[in-house]
């Protein structure tokens, strides 16, 4: 748990995420994953984050920020515990009131994890979205410090902190309502809770709409199998060349098992052609790329000891 004053002092935001006091490379994000299914570690987790609540000034609001997919997944385990309520929609970005322990809180979900910019190499797109989350951040701290905590007030925080018009607000919003109807049937625009990285889709840009409209007629799970892993739905055109490429090499049920976290974070065709060859063809190179070794092909280190343990 990562607690930061915000502005002003009097505000507190609360990062929701595994941190350590030196280096966060010593954090096995697998175990922790495997966390969010033992109600006993949630509830202590709530609790301890309730002890912090009940120390922040009670005539403020403290904000919390849900980050990434684990943490979202542990929020809303503690919401089938009943240790959080949702009270109020505030911004269809993302930003809820919520109760803990009778402790009003302002919550923003499903934003990429705030060291995801560094762990891609300061990716202009990683970067972008880093600067936008803070920026919302910086939203919700000053209505929260204004005292208005209603949905009126908080859109035209954001919107100003965004620097966006109403008009672009709007189309966010029907974005997201196409998109909601395209996975499950559904206008409202609300994300069920592990899916709610998929706000941060840019469906009002006509080249994505097109791209998800592209995918979707080729079959629901191949739409899924881009979106719903690693961090390529936050800027689907740039990587719509390399996906054609292996879903005309792979054929649509190899590229489906092809698409995990690891390769979705970085895809690099020069290195996956070199094992796709090196391997013989689609089944053992589909098999080949579980979550680690797509992650690190890259690595020259990793590398060599592949090359290593394969002759």
């Amino acid at each position: 748990m990562a607690c930061v004053k915000g502005e002003p002092e009097g505000v507190t935001v609360f990062v929701q995420q595994p941190i350590s006091n030196t280096d966060n490379g010593v954090i096995d994000q697998g175990i922790i994953k495997t966390f969010v299914k033992v109600d006993e570690i949630v509830k202590d987790y709530y609790h301890r984050l309730n002890v912090h609540l009940q120390a922040v000034d009670p005539y403020t609001i403290p904000c919390i920020f849900i980050a990434s997919k684990t943490c979202q997944a542990s929020f809303k385990a503690a919401i089938g515990l009943g240790l959080v309520s949702r009270v109020e929609e505030l911004s269809p970005l993302g930003v809820t009131a919520c109760e803990i322990s009778g402790r009003v809180t302002v919550v923003l979900e499903g934003r990429p994890h705030p060291s995801w910019h560094l762990m891609t190499g300061r990716k202009e797109i990683a970067k972008n979205a880093f600067n936008e989350t803070i920026a919302m951040l910086n939203g919700m701290v000053r209505c929260c410090a204004s005292g208005d905590i209603t949905p009126a007030s908080m859109t035209k925080s954001l919107m100003d902190a965004l620097a966006i018009k109403p008009e672009e607000l709007k189309r966010r919003a029907e974005g997201q309502s196409f998109l909601t109807q395209l996975l499950y049937g559904d206008i409202s625009g609300r994300f069920p809770a592990r899916h709610a990285h998929l706000r941060n889709v840019k469906v009002h840009l006509p080249d994505v709409k097109a791209m998800l409209l592209k995918w979707h007629a080729r079959g629901m799970a191949l739409l899924k199998a881009i979106i719903l892993h690693g961090n390529l739905y936050l800027d689907l055109p740039s990587c719509d060349g390399e996906l054609e490429y292996w879903f005309e090499k792979l054929g649509a049920k190899s590229f489906t098992t092809f698409m995990c976290n690891g390769l979705c974070d970085t895809v690099f065709k020069g290195e996956l052609d070199h094992w796709f060859t090196k391997l013989g063809g689609a089944k053992p190179f589909t098999t080949f790329m579980c979550n680690g070794a797509a992650s690190k092909l890259c690595d020259p280190t990793f590398k060599g000891e592949l090359e290593h343990w394969f002759t």
